[in-house]
């Protein structure tokens, strides 16, 4: 059994994430047949702190694919945690860690600290997301051939783990699948309640992305969420939104959106909560990574929305060739100008990437080997 740490599993990811991409986006796509991913539902145990939310859940997940060796199986299950006071102690709110099994013998194979894998793999499908939804849009009018791509502004909501990976996610984000031009970032605003917070993202992004990524980041930006007026602005020229808080309010107004815009909620996870708003929704074609995600509060207002002209779908539908859905997203007369994409997280991408992380490890020598 091999035993891995937060600092081996970042090692591993930090420089992989468009593997990782890739790794999600079969994942996700999975999640259209059952005999490749079999994922029971959640075990949910509230937690006996005070704060509302907080809760540990198991996640257990069967992920079946063909490789060139044959079948070959990743089973595990991952414990996560929430527990919004860990902020003022200098701990992860969202602590995890995923056990794999050897699904031959059901002996414990490895385990993993998965608080940064849960929060890069969230990142990935978000990213995965991106790509199927938005850049089409966005890249009207450009000349492709040149790979003449324009450069784009990126709004964060929250100044946690989660943010931090999405901005390096997106960054390996490429506009086609015939093209290896990755998104270039004119702009990147944090907006957070704490300045002291994403004043600390800010700097850790801008060492990121000289690591990450080549090209040329002209401009990082903290802005406070009590700031209305600068939020307003901000978003009036976004084109891509995350929102990676825990509010139970929404976070800005749907008329602030630019026509292509593109939202991506991943801080919601209960029917009371709620970043985006009832506008933003009935502006958008909407994707979500799991059925789950329409018990949450962003997506609470689908069905009045659908009723009004709002289209949604599993993203594994459009990552399995629903060209009807695809087609009217690249739409230019359709009266839907943005798009959602809603994450929940699921356990087949918790399996999916730590399975990778396993063999990037032994091939890297990383870990402990420990014999049960």
């Amino acid at each position: 059994m091999i035993v891995l740490t937060e600092k081996e599993v970042w090692n591993i990811l930090k420089p992989s994430f468009r593997k990782l991409i890739e790794i999600n986006k079969k994942a996700l796509a999975s999640l259209h047949d059952e005999n490749i991913a079999f994922v029971p539902p959640r075990i949910s145990i509230p937690s006996i702190s005070t704060s509302v939310g907080d809760c540990t859940l198991f996640k257990p997940a069967l992920y079946t694919q063909k490789q060139q060796q044959g079948m070959h199986s990743a089973l595990g299950v991952k414990v996560v945690s929430v527990r919004d006071g860990n902020s003022r102690m200098g701990k992860p709110i969202v602590p995890a860690t995923i056990m794999m099994l050897d699904n031959v013998t059901g002996e414990t194979k490895a385990v993993i600290a998965a608080t940064y894998l849960t929060a890069a793999r969230t990142a990935a499908g978000s990213a995965v997301a991106t790509e199927v939804l938005c850049l089409h849009r966005l890249a009207k009018g450009i000349d492709v051939c040149n790979d003449n791509y324009p450069a784009l502004e990126l709004v964060c909501f929250g100044a946690g783990l989660q943010a931090q990976m999405h901005i390096l996610a997106l960054s390996k984000c490429r506009w086609s699948s015939d093209s290896d031009e990755t998104l270039d970032f004119k702009k990147i605003t944090i907006v957070n309640r704490s300045k002291e917070r994403a004043e600390k993202l800010r700097d850790q992004i801008k060492n990121d992305i000289k690591t990450v990524r080549k090209g040329r980041l002209r401009d990082i930006s903290v802005v406070l969420s009590s700031d209305k007026p600068n939020v307003e602005n901000t978003l009036r020229s976004a084109d891509i939104i995350v929102t990676a808080t825990n509010s139970f309010n929404p976070l800005f107004s749907g008329d602030w959106l630019k026509e292509g815009a593109h939202i991506i909620g991943v801080g919601s996870y209960t029917n009371s909560m709620q970043e985006v708003d009832v506008e933003s929704l009935r502006r958008s074609f909407v994707a979500y990574d799991t059925a789950g995600a329409l018990d949450v509060g962003d997506l609470k207002n689908l069905a009045n929305a659908k009723a009004k002209g709002t289209r949604a779908c599993l993203l594994a539908e459009l990552l399995n060739d629903n060209t009807s859905f695809t087609e009217e997203i690249n739409n230019s007369s359709s009266s839907l100008d943005a798009t959602f994409f809603k994450s929940v997280g699921t356990a087949i991408q918790d399996v999916a990437t730590a399975d990778f992380v396993i063999d990037e490890a032994t091939e890297s020598g990383l870990g402990v080997f420990i014999d049960m």
